[in-house]
């Protein structure tokens, strides 16, 4: 922290959170959540986004303090003003940027507050190749990583100051998860897909996307079929991805076997019915659907890369596999549908171990730490 920066006070608990994204993913719904439970913890907390964006309707629904701004481009100077005149307005102390044009019009607006200025924290979720020094030197005064691993690829840079980069995993609301699950329903979708189709479900719930991996499974079923002929596999989330995976089904002779139902929100109803839920990416900064799945005791297969180690351990959550290798997926998945009881021993054992690491109270009271021991 600079002389400058350790001159400010603020009268108030406050933040301001940014988020530029038109869409509501994985990140949009932790800042709602966070947004949430500081403000029970007796924080003003603020929301500012595009006005026809997903997550402001979503803030809107859930009652939380949201203003509109257009965030045209990375320096477009009327969303500029907007934000320093909310962040003057609520005393803030830390302005909560993430990785779009956001960062960059909360980091000049911030600056444009003078010695009152609020810290600067952004939250990073990727990392693309070797990043540049110059944001995270000079815009931000820290940045917040989803795991251990995203800090490692930041930090291959050896101009980034390994003390303006920390980790913060995402804090999940497992009682909320085990609440839904006790009134969650099969989808209608999949639950007329499975209705003439007995046997074993697989589930597989992320953004179809080349780098989940879902292609690597419908590779593999061929072969596993051979030991478990009933084997269904299911695939929940939308991208661009839809109408390739859908061809690769056909071209394999599937369509008995594998079926893309589309997004499913909340995926509870769904993994109450999986027998086995499996994370194939071949990269993942961190991932949630293996943490979800453990927490409802469901028997869970994920990647052996990035951050995924981070969340659970080999033969003791459940099993790790080499991403993107077709042979050891299908050993793999024909060795759990014939332990499932061993599988499910594991997954309550992991279920356990990531309640502690990954609950909403550890992530908020890392995050007020941060704040509060950074802005004197």
């Amino acid at each position: 922290m600079t002389r400058r920066d350790s001159k400010r006070k603020f009268s108030s608990d406050a933040a301001l959170f940014l988020e530029s994204s038109m869409n509501i993913g994985g990140q949009e719904l932790q800042l709602l959540q966070q947004m949430s439970e500081l403000q029970q913890r007796g924080w003003r907390t603020r929301l500012i986004c595009k006005p026809t964006s997903r997550i402001y309707a979503l803030a809107k629904e859930r009652g939380l303090d949201v203003a509109a701004a257009r965030f045209r481009n990375a320096l477009h100077l009327p969303s500029i003003f907007t934000v320093r005149q909310h962040l003057r307005e609520l005393n803030a102390a830390a302005v909560i940027v993430h990785s779009g044009h956001d960062a960059n019009i909360g980091a000049i607006a911030s600056r444009l507050c003078g010695l009152q200025r609020p810290l600067i924290i952004r939250m990073r979720t990727y990392q693309p190749g070797v990043p540049s020094s110059l944001p995270y030197r000079y815009l931000f005064d820290h940045t917040l990583a989803c795991s251990a691993h995203l800090r490692g690829r930041i930090l291959k840079n050896p101009k980034i100051l390994s003390s303006k980069v920390g980790v913060l995993y995402p804090g999940i609301d497992f009682a909320q998860i085990e609440a839904n699950a006790q009134h969650a329903e099969l989808p209608r979708q999949a639950a007329e897909w499975l209705k003439n189709r007995p046997g074993p479900v697989m589930l597989q719930g992320a953004m179809l996307r080349e780098e989940k991996g879902h292609a690597v499974i419908l590779q593999a079923m061929p072969v596993i079929l051979k030991q478990h002929p009933q084997l269904r596999f299911l695939i929940a989330g939308e991208g661009h991805l839809q109408p390739v995976l859908q061809a690769m089904i056909e071209e394999l002779g599937l369509q008995e076997h594998a079926c893309v139902l589309g997004m499913i929100n909340p995926m509870v109803g769904l993994l109450r019915r999986a027998d086995l839920a499996i994370l194939p990416s071949l990269s993942e900064p961190f991932g949630m659907f293996q943490i979800e799945a453990l927490n409802l005791g469901i028997p869970t297969i994920a990647s052996d890369t990035d951050g995924i180690p981070e969340t659970m351990a080999h033969q003791e959550d459940g099993l790790l596999v080499a991403a993107g290798d077709v042979a050891a997926w299908s050993v793999s998945i024909s060795w759990a549908l014939t332990h499932l009881e061993q599988m499910r021993t594991w997954a309550a054992h992991g279920q356990q171990k990531n309640r502690a690491r990954f609950s909403v109270a550890q992530n908020t009271n890392q995050l007020i730490a941060l704040i509060r021991g950074a802005v004197k």
